[in-house]
């Protein structure tokens, strides 16, 4: 009988785990969440207050319940692992989410890293420049990293100057490294979209099927940017004006 008792206590807490899961209001967030609190429910527009940070662990999943936007005025740290990523995607059926804006000071020194994330299901919409970035759109700062993360189906097609299908960088110097990007769409830079001084550094990334209906199917590069560019793959990337790869 206490064998059989233990095992269904056992059994009762591993269910208590895979079955929790923390909704998330609109508004403020900060601190850490974990894995134990996963998935972490979005249902509402979401900001990092400036001078505040969040921490996401690996294996976490942010589900956006419906289409809202999470904003970046702080820092955060989404740092999950090989065997542990973390997912960034609508909930199953919803139509979309508006992606992560980052729009820190550019004052700020505290750097920002996202690693082994993936991210998916971005659609942004509205004027310029909150029609850029399905994945991750940076303002105006530079201490930023993304690393082996991919980017699958975002798209970014509304409105004039839609870029950057997964990610949009204006006047910031990110450093990108061995991530891939799959299938996603923008007007221009289909996969990354550098713009008005952004020079930061490319390197190591796989691009397969992204598409921009005018210029720079995987990666544009406009106004003054010039990032460095280098050791990247680039597969079946296609462009209905000119640049499949690179524009």
């Amino acid at each position: 009988m206490k064998t059989r008792i233990t095992l269904f206590l056992s059994l009762l807490l591993a269910a208590t785990f895979l079955y929790s899961q923390t909704s998330v209001p609109g508004g403020d967030v900060s601190g850490t969440w974990n894995l134990a609190g996963s998935p972490y429910l979005i249902e509402g527009d979401i900001n990092i207050p400036a001078g505040q940070h969040l921490t996401i662990d690996p294996g976490v999943i942010v589900e956006f319940q419906g289409y809202y936007r999470f904003e970046v005025n702080g820092t955060i740290d989404a740092i999950g692992t090989e065997n542990d990523s973390i997912y960034i995607k609508a909930k199953p059926g919803a139509y979309g989410h508006h992606g992560i804006k980052i729009t820190t000071d550019s004052t700020v020194t505290d750097s920002i890293h996202f690693s082994y994330c993936y991210f998916t299901d971005g659609i942004p919409a509205g004027a310029w420049p909150d029609n850029c970035g399905a994945g991750i759109a940076v303002w105006y700062f530079d201490n930023i990293s993304i690393q082996h993360c991919t980017f699958e189906d975002n798209v970014v097609y509304f409105g004039d100057d839609a870029c950057g299908g997964a990610i949009a960088l204006a006047g910031s110097d990110c450093e990108i490294y061995n991530c891939t990007f799959l299938g996603n769409e923008a007007l221009a830079g289909g996969g990354i979209f550098f713009w008005d001084g952004s020079n930061g550094k490319l390197t190591d990334c796989y691009f397969k099927d992204n598409n921009a209906s005018l210029e720079g199917g995987a990666v544009g590069v406009w106004v003054d940017s010039s990032p460095q560019i280098s050791g990247n793959e680039f597969i079946n990337n296609t462009s209905e004006d000119y640049g499949g790869a690179v524009s």
